[in-house]
């Protein structure tokens, strides 16, 4: 039971973990002295939500022939997906920076609620074991401590980068995290069989075991899977490559207009 625990707070924590730290090194130059306010409000609702969905449990379960909780939780993913690529538009684009923090606010709550009430629902199962309450706090503290440690390393290893090199690796790292929660969403629909599965198209796991620290790590920060179907590679290529296509043509038009103006200007 200990090392359960700890190994279902490190999948459901990391991310949260990570996301923090990626919005905290894109937001920096926006809105700082409202950052821990925003973080806040956001913590409020979204400790709100996981209470609700955890005391709402079996209502929402069996709903949509049992099959509501996955769908619900492959709607957020989806759509924290599109938040973040939003997001990355503003940034690029130097955007409206109140829309900006709009965005990382529902970003913030999306990931939150999605993974705390995964853990809380596995929580409230056995908490009420008294001879499990040792185990389960002893994994949390553990599980805590580590995915802490990790945050403050990968946090201070991004600044570190962004300061040396002048690179935004941050909005890099917040893309690829915004792909990965697309892969997560379609492991949902595709444990529910809402989706057809197709054959693997290889096994990484010798070279990088998905189910291990390191393992738990890349999944949640770029939905690293060890035995990917073509549906996996498919939807994780189509996520990094349409944004990306309209971002280059979003620049080449915007180049074509200055350079339409400058030709009026010096005619």
């Amino acid at each position: 039971m200990l090392i359960n625990t700890v190994i279902l707070l490190l999948r459901n924590t990391l991310p949260i973990v990570i996301i923090i730290v990626l919005l905290s090194l894109t937001l920096k130059d926006y809105y700082l002295r409202s950052l821990f306010k925003t973080w806040l409000i956001t913590l409020l609702f979204s400790v709100f939500s996981v209470f609700f969905l955890v005391y709402n449990l079996d209502n929402i379960a069996q709903l949509y022939q049992g099959l509501a909780l996955e769908l619900l939780f492959s709607l957020a993913l989806m759509g924290i997906y599109l938040l973040i690529v939003f997001y990355l538009q503003q940034t690029l684009f130097q955007g409206n920076k109140q829309r900006l923090n709009y965005y990382a606010m529902v970003i913030f709550f999306l990931v939150l609620t999605v993974n705390a009430s995964n853990f809380f629902i596995y929580f409230s199962g056995f908490w009420s074991q008294t001879d499990l309450q040792v185990s389960l706090s002893v994994g949390m503290l553990l599980g805590v401590g580590i995915c802490l440690s990790i945050g403050i390393l990968l946090y201070f290893i991004l600044l570190f980068v962004q300061l040396k090199y002048q690179h935004t690796w941050a909005l890099l790292l917040l893309f690829l995290f915004a792909s990965g929660q697309l892969n997560q969403a379609l492991n949902l629909l595709l444990q529910i069989d809402f989706l057809p599965s197709f054959e693997s198209v290889w096994d990484s796991n010798f070279i990088l075991n998905e189910n291990s620290e390191l393992g738990y790590f890349f999944t949640a920060l770029f939905g690293y899977e060890a035995t990917p179907s073509l549906l996996h590679v498919s939807v994780y290529l189509s996520a990094l490559g349409i944004p990306l296509g309209g971002y280059f043509y979003l620049i080449k038009n915007k180049m074509a207009l200055v350079k339409q103006e400058n030709t009026h200007e010096y005619s």
